[in-house]
């Protein structure tokens, strides 16, 4: 399989994000306590952190197991999918309960544009995968949908630094 290099690199990337991101928070913190909307933003760096770096590590270890290539990348999607879906409802329930509480804290309306458009076309890559209709450009579409897990984390990595620096 080809494509084992990217794949780990994907998962160091991950992992480095949500490690770098813990950095962050200690300078970043004003008087150690956050925002709602700085933990939900902080919530979103994590979960699409570790998100992409188990949903790159999932090929890998059913490469291993021996899976056929044609099965694998449908198989590993699904399976991103399956752990992916728990969380975005975790994610959007506290999203939901930030913005009806009313306070000033909530997310910017673009933050929870860009968010939700990032989560949507991730869940419509892995779709997509899950169904068989990528055929043989499987391998690049499902490192494109762990690059948009990460771009979705670094989205919300550089509201939350514009919010704790400005």
């Amino acid at each position: 399989m080809e494509v084992l290099d990217e794949l780990s690199l994907i998962a160091e990337l991950g992992v480095a994000f949500a490690g770098f991101l813990s950095i962050f928070l200690v300078f970043a913190s004003r008087d150690g306590r956050f925002s709602r909307a700085d933990s939900l933003a902080v919530l979103n760096i994590v979960a699409s952190g570790f998100g992409a770096a188990f949903s790159a590590l999932v090929p890998i270890v059913l490469h291993h197991l021996g899976v056929q290539p044609q099965l694998l990348w449908r198989l590993a999607a699904g399976i991103a999918l399956c752990s992916a879906v728990p969380v975005s409802f975790y994610v959007l329930r506290r999203e939901r309960r930030t913005r009806t509480e009313g306070t000033a804290e909530a997310l910017h309306p673009i933050a929870r544009i860009v968010g939700l458009s990032f989560s949507l076309l991730n869940f419509a890559i892995f779709s997509a995968l899950v169904l068989g209709v990528v055929g043989s450009m499987a391998p690049g579409i499902y490192i494109l949908a762990l690059v948009v897990g990460l771009a979705l984390g670094a989205a919300n990595f550089i509201s939350l630094a514009l919010n704790r620096l400005l």
